[in-house]
């Protein structure tokens, strides 16, 4: 959801529904076709999709493009991110990306992680913490600039399918 339209993705196209009731509907890549598309997001007038085949755009022109991450095209994109700092946050099949303020983009190593794990959701707290949720290592949180895992009391699955918060601020995993 954008100020102006809902977006929504199929396995063929890519719909734009404004306000007024219009419908534009933008033809998917056949390679880009072919597979799912998992998150999209809406940053500084773009939207930008997260899909097995890779991290895309739509350009001006209304053309789905492969966006430019440091890595090799066709690698699966899961996740997309931009937190309240000016922070853009992909997650691939096994790297995190993270740039600031449109600078150029940092991959955090499974050095930096300890392990190469993907993350399946990206979220950000009020006091602009940054959760991401791992299929295989649990939760991790990103504050001041320092990455560290994080395990609840008497968690005994590391499995993070999604991450949220309530209205009284609870942390929901």
């Amino acid at each position: 959801v954008t100020p102006e339209h809902v977006w929504v993705s199929s396995s063929r196209y890519l719909y734009k529904l404004a306000r007024n009731g219009q419908l534009d509907k933008i033809s998917l890549p056949a390679d880009l076709a072919q597979h799912p598309v998992y998150d999209l997001l809406w940053q500084n007038g773009v939207m930008y999709l997260a899909s097995e085949q890779g991290y895309y755009l739509v350009d001006p022109a209304g053309q789905v493009q492969p966006a430019n991450l440091p890595m090799d095209r066709g690698v699966p994109v899961y996740q997309l991110h931009s937190d309240s700092q000016g922070g853009d946050w992909v997650s691939s099949y096994d790297k995190l990306f993270y740039r600031h303020q449109q600078q150029q983009w940092q991959v955090i190593s499974r050095d930096e992680l300890g392990s190469a794990t993907q993350f399946n959701d990206i979220f950000e707290d009020r006091q602009q913490n940054v959760w991401l949720g791992s299929f295989g290592d649990g939760l991790y949180r990103v504050s001041r600039g320092k990455i560290k895992r994080v395990i609840g009391q008497s968690q005994s699955d590391v499995m993070v399918r999604s991450v949220v918060r309530t209205t009284d601020d609870a942390l929901l995993i």
